[in-house]
């Protein structure tokens, strides 16, 4: 068996951004902490990007744009309005000197990897991103500790671990450092809400908290303590929001090798844990429960685990914990992969990977399959509503990146270039931005 195992203060102090120009009538920045609002853009025919207004010095910027391209975002502030001429950019977060990120957007899968040295594997250490729509690599940054990352509001949060202890916001289409988002412990496994405004991470000895992405404060925590007396504390091992955000399920992985998983309901700025459990030891086999990779189905009425260890879904009733179905285990094997994902399709389908197969759930939750795609190891992303399906395979660059029929569980390796990432790089993070 294989096992991978302070809030930051923004001020917004600036001025007022001001009126926009340019031919495409980009709209400035939105309100500033102190100041003013931001002006208006001109009019004018929808296409080149506005100018932006005056950043404030920290803070969240609202990023202004036309049609075309969107304009940087001015100071600290709410949503960019848009000159006469074109359409509002998408809001951003500020970075440190007040400017948001690009606003842009492009179908762009972003991959943190981590590399295999004669000294043994490094941890997490370069952020990738590849453009869907050319088929390239197109940049790439060094960032250690990556353990999630997510594109919200028109920029990249990235949430890192191994001593790290900070959410880094990048510019989606750069990677450039925007901002540094510090907290009191390292982020263990993090997700975020869709507008961006909240993290939850999982830290610590099995904790859970709520923090403010504005400031960093923390709003609500809550501990899944151990099942039995004699069991350690765990440490989080896997984390998912349910699409109404109002429920987490998490799993977790104590010191003597027990799991757990856990139902951690949402109420304003509080959490609290509503049920815990160990799933059940299997007849016909010795293997200790390893629970991990939750996801939520697209209703959000149920979530599914997948055991590394024993190889077996689980799904559970959302609102109870109840079991949905009799768990039945593939066959083992003959090692685990150390990080994983599970992603779900348009047909409500649970996919996740591990070792040299793929599995997939099916969508009455009464067939599994397990299947090889050239024998690989490697990770899963797919697009918003589960359309394409992504499976990233270990050392890309040599091995490919392969779209996933989900019927038949086929995977065809696409002609991407791939030059810019490392050879021998493992996937440790994979997340789609649309």
């Amino acid at each position: 068996m294989w096992l991978a195992s302070c809030a930051l203060v923004v001020v917004a102090c600036g001025g007022p951004g001001s009126t926009a120009t340019g031919t495409g009538g980009g709209g400035a920045g939105g309100t500033s902490g102190d100041g003013g609002a931001g002006g208006r853009g001109g009019a004018g025919a929808a296409g080149t990007a506005g100018v932006a207004g005056v950043a404030g010095s920290v803070g969240i910027a609202g990023a202004g744009g036309a049609a075309g391209t969107a304009g940087a975002g001015g100071g600290a502030g709410g949503t960019a309005v848009a000159g006469s001429g074109g359409a509002a950019g998408s809001t951003g977060l500020a970075g440190a000197g007040g400017a948001a990120g690009s606003g842009t957007s492009q179908p762009t899968l972003y991959l943190a990897i981590q590399q295999n040295t004669s000294g043994g594997t490094t941890l997490p250490n370069e952020l990738i991103r590849i453009d869907v729509t050319s088929g390239a690599a197109v940049a790439d940054v060094s960032l250690n500790g990556i353990s999630a990352i997510a594109q919200r509001a028109g920029t990249l949060l990235v949430a890192r671990a191994y001593g790290y202890t900070r959410v880094s916001v990048l510019d989606p289409n750069t990677l450039a450092v925007l901002r540094t988002l510090l907290v009191p412990w390292d982020l263990d496994r993090a997700v975020f809400t869709a507008d961006g405004r909240f993290m939850y991470a999982g830290h610590g000895d099995g904790y859970v908290s709520r923090v403010r992405m504005a400031d960093g404060a923390v709003t609500g925590t809550v501990q899944i303590p151990p099942t039995f007396a004699s069991n350690a504390v765990g440490t989080i091992e896997g984390l998912a929001l349910d699409p109404s955000e109002t429920s987490l399920a998490a799993t977790t992985f104590g010191a003597d090798a027990i799991g757990q998983v856990a139902m951690v309901r949402i109420t304003g700025d509080s959490l609290a844990l509503e049920r815990y459990w160990v799933p059940p030891m299997f007849s016909e086999s010795s293997c200790l429960r390893e629970p991990g990779t939750p996801a939520f189905g697209r209703a959000g009425t149920s979530f599914a685990t997948f055991d590394r260890n024993c190889a077996v879904f689980e799904v559970y009733d959302a609102t109870n914990g109840s079991p949905k179905i009799t768990a039945t285990m593939f066959v083992r094997p003959d090692g685990a992969r150390g990080f994983s994902s599970m992603i779900v399709d348009a047909l409500d389908q649970f996919w996740t990977a591990n070792y040299d197969s793929v599995y997939r759930m099916g969508a009455d939750r009464t067939q599994q399959s397990m299947y090889s795609i050239g024998g690989l190891g490697g990770m899963f992303a797919a697009t918003a509503d589960g359309q394409t399906i992504y499976f990233i395979a270990d050392d890309p660059r040599r091995n490919g990146i392969f779209t996933v029929d989900p019927t038949t569980g086929t995977g065809t390796r696409l002609a991407w270039n791939l030059d810019l990432i490392p050879l021998g790089a493992f996937i440790v993070v994979a997340s789609m931005a649309d």
